[in-house]
């Protein structure tokens, strides 16, 4: 009986060991394509350099003329006036983000270009403020096309898809990358936030991000 009892705790005993051993097996596989992955990553897009992308230097006569126009939408919707749809192009979006000094975490890193209804741009950003801070150090270099949605007062610009020298970034990483808003810190600017609480709508028609008004803001 006793000797029953020693096989039956052996047999247990082995059984628990190969259980560990498949898990162990299972872990390691797992760490070996993630770091496949990363090494991938790391070496084939990723640079030591941050490479500068385009930046739109409006006229002081452009500028000064494209605040008139946003201020006037401002105060119109503030004071709960009947306001137009403001229209706004690629040039005058990067010609803000070059002039606004509330910007200065996107200037020199994203350039936009609107064409046929698309957003998409160049972006040369540290990874770690995108997410990826296991690439410390590291700059994403690359085209990418974006994502614009608009709700509750909130905007967001969302990479949808980056290639790097031509090819897309791994899946994996794009994903993570997909989730950030670019726009988080035009959402946190006090001026922008009271417009965008007064938006009914944000979409791209054509060659321009059009900002419709809700009926009756205030």
């Amino acid at each position: 009986m006793i000797e029953q009892k020693e096989k039956v705790r052996r047999g247990c005993l082995v059984y628990a060991l190969v259980v560990v051993s498949v898990l162990f097996l299972v872990v390691l596989a797992g760490g070996l394509v993630g770091l496949k992955y990363f090494k991938h990553m790391l070496e084939d897009y990723t640079s030591t350099i941050h490479s500068p992308v385009p930046v739109v230097a409006l006229s002081s006569a452009e500028l000064k003329a494209l605040q008139t126009r946003i201020r006037d939408f401002r105060v119109a919707l503030g004071g709960g006036h009947t306001a137009q749809p403001l229209e706004l192009s690629d040039r005058e979006i990067n010609g803000l983000i070059a002039a606004n000094p509330e910007l200065d975490a996107v200037k020199g890193k994203l350039f936009i270009t609107i064409d046929n209804g698309h957003i998409r741009g160049k972006i040369s950003a540290p990874l770690e403020q995108l997410n990826l801070a296991v690439f410390k150090g590291r700059h994403l270099n690359g085209d990418v096309e974006f994502d614009l949605s608009f709700a509750n007062g909130t905007l967001r610009l969302s990479p949808r898809s980056i290639t790097v020298r031509g090819r897309p970034i791994p899946a994996v990483y794009q994903e993570t990358i997909s989730r950030q808003n670019l726009a988080r810190d035009l959402n946190s600017n006090a001026e922008a936030a009271e417009v965008l609480q007064h938006l009914d709508k944000v979409y791209v028609d054509g060659d321009k991000v059009v900002l419709v008004p809700s009926i009756g803001s205030k």
